[in-house]
């Protein structure tokens, strides 16, 4: 996978939690809780917040809202790609 201009690249994530949640290898996490995501730094800092809201952007360009509790998104195990 390629860095996004904006926002953080999902690479991997929880196999049996995928199919629920919506989010695939690939995606791109474009805002959380309204901020808009640069990079990693950004990212983190929103997942300190109890309550996750993202619009995500997958391969095809189609953009997407999902909302989450902060246990909730932990089970995802979501790893990004890293800028450096």
């Amino acid at each position: 996978y390629s860095l996004p201009k904006k926002g953080v690249r999902v690479i991997e994530i929880n196999k049996e939690q995928k199919q629920r949640n919506n989010i695939k290898r690939g995606d791109v996490i474009l805002k959380v809780n309204g901020k808009n995501i640069i990079g990693e730094e950004e990212y983190y800092k929103q997942l300190l917040e109890k309550r996750l809201v993202m619009m995500i952007e997958d391969l095809d360009g189609n953009k997407k809202i999902l909302s989450f509790d902060k246990e909730e998104y932990e089970k995802l195990e979501i790893i990004i790609l890293p800028r450096e």
